[in-house]
């Protein structure tokens, strides 16, 4: 990018309701990479992660400070549909991800990427915050799914998204059509959070490594049981990610526990926090089974863990579509003239 006669490289910025990730242009990897969640603490001293909030003075923002201290109470300021309900979180996330970049954004044009489906009130306050409190001298609000499109030297075509939840975006000649968007529960957050049903149900401790730090400083490290539930719970899905993405897998077949190929599947070998070696077998298929075959959703029991863990969602009815559906609908409700190219691009 040129910028007063220099070639400078800007800030590529994508606030995700899971990750945050900031770096520069022309980068291969982002060099601010974290959870998108912050801590909330009562006023006891600062840390280098910490941020000010502004509305209240006794308390302190914790970025990135999960694995360093487990006194904290969690907070999502972004929620699944990319729509933002704490602007004050949002800056000090902004703020934390500058200096991890060791910049100004004062001095860098910024390139900010949002949810294809985020509402113009969301664009009118970041440009706002940006501009005003961050002195920014240039920004660009991009779709997410134009972008991907972009990157990989497209302007038509099915970009599907699996963050916090699941989205498939038709985008045709670089421009999203809004009427073709769908949206499904069953993203990352729900199959971190049905694979660990799946592994509770065996008995498995998923007991973090916080859980086990030894001689740690005084007031950072508090007992397991004076956790918050929301930092016990994303530390406990944190184990869970770690083992989905160790031994999870996509099965060639529809996963059927009564078929013969299925009732000796090889497990693989894991060890958990507290250094026991599990052996995670036809678990690995099951979970992301889900984004092909939502039919054990349809069968929970009334109060068992999993009608739960659907009515948390919303989604106590019939059984929601599977991500193909998802993706062939989204062709479907797009302009005919342009579907063809949608379906093979």
């Amino acid at each position: 990018m040129i910028n007063g006669g220099e070639d400078i490289g800007a800030v590529v910025a994508d606030l995700g309701s899971v990750t945050t990730k900031f770096g520069y242009a022309g980068e291969d990897y982002p060099r601010a990479y974290f959870a998108s969640n912050v801590g909330m603490l009562q006023n006891e001293g600062d840390t280098p992660n910490t941020c000010e909030n502004k509305e209240n003075s006794s308390l302190n923002h914790y970025i990135d400070a999960l694995w360093t201290r487990t006194d904290l109470e969690l907070k999502w300021p972004i929620g699944p549909k990319g729509e933002v309900n704490d602007w004050d979180a949002i800056e000090s996330i902004i703020m934390f991800s500058s200096k991890k970049l060791n910049t100004q954004l004062s001095e860098t044009p910024i390139l900010l990427a949002e949810k294809s489906n985020a509402g113009a009130h969301n664009r009118h306050k970041y440009a706002e915050m940006l501009f005003e409190n961050f002195s920014v001298p240039a920004l660009f609000l991009g779709r997410d799914a134009v972008l991907s499109c972009f990157a990989t030297g497209k302007t038509t075509g099915t970009c599907v998204d699996v963050g916090g939840q699941a989205t498939v975006t038709p985008v045709v000649d670089g421009w999203i059509n809004q009427h073709g968007v769908e949206t499904s529960f069953i993203g990352g957050t729900f199959l971190q959070k049905y694979f660990k049903l799946l592994l509770e149900a065996k008995k498995l401790s998923l007991k973090p490594t916080q859980a086990f730090k030894k001689d740690s400083k005084p007031g950072f490290f508090t007992d397991e049981t004076t956790w918050a539930h929301s930092y016990k719970e994303f530390l406990e899905l944190e184990v869970v990610r770690d083992i989905l993405a160790f031994t999870g897998r996509v099965s060639d077949m529809a996963v059927d526990e009564s078929a013969p190929q299925f009732t000796s599947v090889p497990g693989i070998p894991y060890e958990l926090p507290d250094g026991t070696e599990v052996i995670v077998g036809l678990e690995r298929f099951k979970g992301p089974e889900l984004y092909f075959n939502t039919d054990p959703l349809k069968n929970s029991g009334k109060d068992s863990p999993l009608k739960s863990l659907l009515r948390e969602y919303g989604a106590e009815g019939e059984g929601p579509l599977t991500l193909v559906q998802h993706v062939m609908n989204s062709i479907q409700n797009s302009d005919r003239e342009s579907q063809n190219s949608l379906a093979n691009s």
